[in-house]
């Protein structure tokens, strides 16, 4: 997630060099005689607004820990800042529970749950994971009635409702990415790659103007219904072929503007330097590199702070900007807004995507709309 290269636990090479996890400071007071190092009954504090909180439902418990080694605190701000999560610390400020933030349901501890199960009691964060691991067995089902909503899992979207995908993609919008777009670069005449480029729709979109733009897509039910569509509107000069953002099938130097347009593919630093390095080489000297995403605290547009449970921050960076700008990128952000036309299709599409928070707070509202701030990535070869 850090990129921390060669991450060491003390335990299997006490001299590393990158001392990840480390001897734990001992908090616990007067421990047995041969106990570990954390050994006994420790308080945690847990963070609000996460998975942790949500299974405990308070922000103090108790757990009982039978270990030697902890997250060296040296790391722990790098690895925050990268998009882990700290949500359970002891009073010494030791990480004790730690998770990856939504849609993905991954929480690790320093002390065992099963300790503080018993029959017909089972431990707290047990009993999440087994709902979590239901509730996505479910939507893995084939053939089941769909759901609801998928509760932001877009992997399983892409995969699975492809179609529930292009109509949420559909929704007419009061501004086009691509005039922002166009005051970056212009697309006439130009050979442009679009990279995640799902059923097609910001690929027609930019098709109006370009000599011929290639769609590169991983999912074969996207890129289906993609060329089905480029096929039904007689686009002769659009292509899509199979491939990802960290390893795109194009030629180097093949196109003169590549471009991802939310594509999904940016979750950590390594995904990002890996997408840079891929369309340096298929973009020609002087060529431009574009990418568009939701600006900082917007995921969801405007009901961020309900889908995810926290208000928007008046931060306006976050690791992403670091790390594009590190690779030479600069940014653009605007505003624009989706018009559903009634709470029905709203709930249908954008609640059936961003989950039941969402949609509760669409009805509760009458929500038809919903405003968006976008942020263009841009970079332009040197010539």
């Amino acid at each position: 997630m850090a990129l921390i290269e060669d991450a060491g636990h003390t335990a299997i090479d006490p001299d590393t060099r990158t001392p990840l996890l480390v001897l734990a400071s001992c908090p616990v007071e007067n421990p047995p005689e041969g106990a570990t190092r954390l050994s006994g009954k420790l308080k945690v504090r847990i963070k609000p607004n996460t998975r942790a909180f949500e299974a405990y439902g308070t922000r103090s418990i108790a757990e009982s820990f039978n270990c030697n080694y902890e997250l060296n605190p040296e790391y722990r701000r790098p690895l925050e800042r990268s998009g882990l999560m700290v949500s359970g610390v002891s009073g010494d400020g030791g990480a004790r529970i730690i998770e990856l933030p939504p849609p993905s349901w991954h929480l690790a501890t320093g002390f065992l749950p099963q300790l503080s199960s018993e029959p017909g009691m089972p431990h707290p964060l047990i009993v999440a994971y087994l709902e979590a691991a239901l509730a996505l067995k479910k939507l893995k089902t084939k053939g089941a009635e769909r759901p609801e909503t998928l509760e932001n899992r877009w992997d399983i979207l892409y995969r699975d409702y492809p179609e529930a995908y292009e109509e949420f993609a559909s929704v007419p919008y009061s501004k086009s990415w691509l005039d922002a777009a166009r005051r970056i670069t212009g697309f006439r005449g130009k050979v442009v790659a679009d990279i995640g480029s799902g059923t097609g729709k910001s690929t027609f979109e930019v098709a109006r103007y370009p000599k011929q733009v290639i769609g590169i897509e991983p999912e074969d039910a996207m890129r289906k219904i993609a060329m089905e569509n480029a096929a039904e509107l007689g686009l002769s000069d659009v292509s899509f072929l199979e491939g990802r953002a960290e390893r795109i099938p194009l030629a180097d130097n093949a196109v003169d503007i590549t471009i991802a347009v939310t594509a999904a593919s940016f979750y950590n630093k390594e995904n990002v330097k890996s997408f840079s390095s891929e369309a340096e080489r298929i973009t020609r000297k002087g060529g431009h590199i574009l990418v568009l995403e939701s600006a900082p605290g917007w995921y969801g547009g405007e009901l961020a702070h309900v889908i995810l449970g926290k208000r928007r921050t008046t931060w306006t960076e976050t690791w992403k900007d670091r790390i594009f700008e590190e690779l030479g990128f600069k940014r653009r952000d605007f505003y624009l807004s989706s018009d559903y036309g009634t709470v029905e299709k709203a709930i249908r599409t954008y609640g059936f995507i961003f989950g039941k928070k969402a949609i509760d707070y669409l009805r509760a509202h009458g929500k038809t709309t919903i405003k968006w701030k976008a942020r263009i990535y841009y970079k332009q070869l040197s010539p």
